[in-house]
């Protein structure tokens, strides 16, 4: 079970995932993306074919008409139409005429083998003129059969307005003959007057020979809004009627999907091309094949592609995790296998190596914090051998002065009183700054005597200060040493001044001094202990000692610094954070 949370069992499941997501996500847009182009090329092909065939027929169309619309309108026709002089010479001439136009015409319009009829004829009188086609000779009755016809009934009712139009039966031959059909009268003044009119008569091999020439790339068919004028492919849309035939639509027929394509062409004709949309599926299918092949072929590279990235990323992992745990049964040596490489398991190593050397040192440093602290502790152990006694005895003198009324021996043995039941309290206890300036007091009334009142204390620290904590016994040795090493070496009188200050969270106490001042030396030595306390001192502890009491109660960024010009000054600065006294400091010495 633990080898499906490994991480090369995480590596090999995420990186085939992330491979199959990609490569399927990918493949099927390629996928939709080169059907949505192979549609869009058919498509674009197919109307661009549409385009060029439809042009064709409407230029086949536009000879029609223009055919058409020169015979209809020429004077020999017109008179023609109009001559009741059919049976003399000066009519037949007259005929010829017309005739001849009709013939030239034809000839001239390169349609000679696709009009199967022209034929002017008047109703009043049943005469015709006919010209002589390839296709159909006529005969007399051509006329009244024609006159006849539901097409001829039809246009009269629409006074011809249209110009083209088609005929799934030869209004001639009243047989099935599709064919294209133009009646057009023939008159000099309104249309309405005419009582002759111009028949043509048009094969539908006009469109189909054109459209054969196409039937190699596709499926091409004329039709107006109710018929199909041309032949249809076998399979494709005898079932459909031309209203269904819409531009864009996709027709079932036969089990095929076909795409629809109309273009309108002139006198209401359309072409219409039909692309048979299941060959595309087909392609579309071949593509999908290939595309399952490609996400196979990712998903095979991506496993093994995985499978060598989690080799090498579990092998220096493996390496690392045998050292933490080396340094979990407080093993803290050096590996330089962890560090190996230029990868960010090695840059871990590094680190892993340097949190190893940084422990291994911070160890060495505590121990040897706490050998000083024994040292600390045993001094003032043994600088609290005799206060006891001594305080007692005190005492007993104190009492004795009183009773003799020696002020100063009263007032003397009071303050050394005080001093030793406070040493006797130990001197790592915290008390307020308050209660530290008293200390201090009692402590300078005692070398006042002594010194005859050679040097001078002044407390400039205010009151509202007093509330602060600090470490019993830190101020007395500071000011003993400006007694000692720096006013009475002058020979004259000196001030030892107090003054405290706040610093965002921190407080500042400084002890200064007139004497003769410190050089480099002299402070670096005081600092780091390696002065003997004097011989007078009360207790023994230095300026050292001080320093390093304030470094292990409050930390390394806290302690003492000296500040002094020889000659001049000595200003000590104690560098400590505020904390207020407890609540209950007042009946009790200790929070």
């Amino acid at each position: 079970m633990r080898f499906f949370h490994s991480i090369r069992m995480q590596i090999l499941i995420y990186t085939s995932a992330c491979v199959g997501i990609i490569t399927i996500a990918g493949n099927l847009f390629i996928y939709n993306y080169l059907s949505n182009i192979i549609q869009t090329k058919v498509s674009t092909i197919d109307r661009l074919n549409t385009d060029f065939i439809a042009a064709q027929l409407n230029a086949e169309l536009e000879k029609a008409w223009n055919l058409v619309n020169l015979c209809a309108s020429h004077t020999s026709t017109i008179t023609a139409a109009e001559s009741n002089l059919f049976t003399n010479d000066a009519g037949f001439r007259i005929r010829l005429n017309a005739q001849q136009l009709m013939n030239n015409s034809i000839a001239s319009s390169g349609l000679a083998l696709y009009v199967n009829q022209m034929m002017l004829f008047r109703a009043q009188d049943n005469t015709m003129i006919q010209s002589s086609t390839q296709m159909y000779s006529g005969n007399l009755v051509d006329s009244l059969q024609l006159q006849n016809s539901e097409l001829f009934k039809n246009l009269l009712k629409k006074n011809f307005e249209d110009l083209l139009v088609f005929s799934p039966v030869s209004p001639i031959l009243n047989k099935p003959s599709p064919c294209l059909v133009s009646i057009r009268p023939i008159s000099r003044g309104p249309l309405e007057s005419a009582n002759a009119w111009l028949y043509t008569e048009f094969s539908l091999n006009m469109f189909t020979d054109i459209l054969s020439t196409f039937e190699e790339i596709g499926h091409y068919f004329v039709t107006t809004p109710d018929n199909y004028i041309t032949n249809l492919d076998p399979t494709a849309f005898q079932n459909f009627n031309p209203s269904d035939i819409v531009d864009g639509n996709v027709i079932e027929n036969n089990g095929n999907d076909w795409t629809i394509s109309k273009t309108p062409l002139n006198f209401g004709f359309s072409l219409c091309s039909a692309w048979d949309a299941s060959q595309l599926n087909a392609d579309k299918s071949q593509i999908m094949h290939t595309v399952i092949l490609a996400l196979s072929t990712s998903l095979a590279a991506g496993i093994g592609i995985s499978i060598i990235l989690s080799s090498l990323l579990t092998k220096p992992i493996r390496c690392l995790t045998s050292h933490i745990k080396k340094v979990s049964e407080n093993d803290l040596s050096f590996n330089p296998e962890i560090e190996q490489g230029k990868d960010e398991i090695a840059e871990i190593g590094k680190v892993v190596n340097e949190m190893t050397l940084s422990v291994r040192h911070l160890l060495d440093e505590t121990e040897q914090q706490a050998e000083q602290k024994r040292k600390i502790e045993i001094a003032m152990l043994q600088s609290q051998v005799n206060p006891h006694f001594l305080y007692n005895t005190l005492d007993s003198i104190h009492w004795m002065a009183v009773i003799q009324k020696n002020i100063g021996i009263q007032q003397m043995t009071r303050s050394l009183s005080n001093l030793l039941k406070n040493m006797a309290k130990g001197y790592d206890q915290k008390v307020s700054l308050g209660e530290e300036i008293k200390l201090l007091e009692d402590y300078v009334n005692i070398q006042s005597i002594r010194y005859m009142d050679t040097f001078e204390l002044k407390n400039n620290i205010s009151p509202s200060l007093y509330h602060f904590r600090i470490i019993k016994l830190t101020l007395q040795p500071l000011v003993e040493n400006a007694i000692f090493h720096g006013i009475e070496p002058t020979g004259r009188f000196g001030t030892i001044s107090l003054f405290a200050e706040e610093k965002e969270n921190d407080l500042l106490i400084i002890v200064e001094d007139d004497g003769v001042g410190m050089d480099k030396a002299t402070i670096k030595k005081a600092l780091s202990g390696a002065s003997k306390p004097s011989p007078d001192s009360m207790n023994g502890i230095g300026v050292g000692n001080v320093s390093q009491r304030l470094k292990l109660v409050y930390g390394a960024n806290y302690g003492l610094s000296i500040e002094s010009v020889p000659q001049k000054y000595t200003r000590m600065i104690v560098h400590i954070p505020k904390e207020e006294v407890c609540s209950n400091e007042l009946s009790d010495s200790s929070c």
